[in-house]
């Protein structure tokens, strides 16, 4: 959100990069941070190990992260498209790809920290506090994106405009967002 970095800064953190992930801006930032904040005294030599390098490890010389699987079927609803891979497989390819650990780990942390979002945003829903509904609605919105998701960025960024205008959210679009959070859960599963 605009604002955001100056708002952030003026709380005394000493770096910003946006949650929807973009892996060379977030290790880029990364990078700026002294390791000593971050990782034990002991593992300082391994910093350099931050580049974004994909080491090719089967016979044919093609990295994991570019390796396809041809058996996979697209992420979809009989309602439409619920990730988008192209944007999945842009953002994670350079940390191993959809099939990495790592993308494992961050797809459990959004499942986990959505959960909280979601409860959140149902709350303030209910008591029609626009100003929360606003600010979980953006954390939601982006993470999502971060993970490809199509539609509930889009109701999300929704629900954020309306908290800023501190319009009256009706209880409906809170059983919507649910309804498109249970799609993309399920859609993440069998990821």
């Amino acid at each position: 959100m605009e604002g955001d970095i100056k708002r952030f800064l003026a709380v005394e953190m000493d770096y910003h990069t946006s949650t929807l992930l973009h892996p060379e801006k977030l290790f880029g930032t990364l990078k700026k941070v002294p390791a000593s904040t971050f990782i034990s005294p002991s593992d300082l030599n391994t910093m350099d190990k931050l580049e974004l390098t994909i080491e090719p490890t089967d016979d044919s010389g093609e990295s994991p992260a570019r390796v396809t699987d041809s058996t996979a079927q697209p992420v979809e609803t009989s309602e439409g498209k619920v990730i988008d891979m192209d944007a999945l497989t842009i953002y994670f390819e350079p940390l191993g790809g959809i099939g990495s650990e790592i993308f494992a780990s961050i797809r459990d942390l959004f499942l986990a920290e959505a959960e909280e979002l979601m409860a959140t945003i149902l709350k303030a829903i209910a008591e029609q506090d626009p100003e929360q509904v606003e600010f979980a609605a953006h954390s939601l919105k982006s993470s999502s994106a971060s993970l490809g998701a199509t539609s509930l960025p889009t109701l999300c960024m929704k629900l954020e405009q309306s908290g800023c205008a501190k319009a009256i959210i009706q209880p409906e679009k809170g059983a919507q967002l649910q309804a498109e959070m249970e799609k993309l859960k399920k859609a993440l599963s069998v990821l």
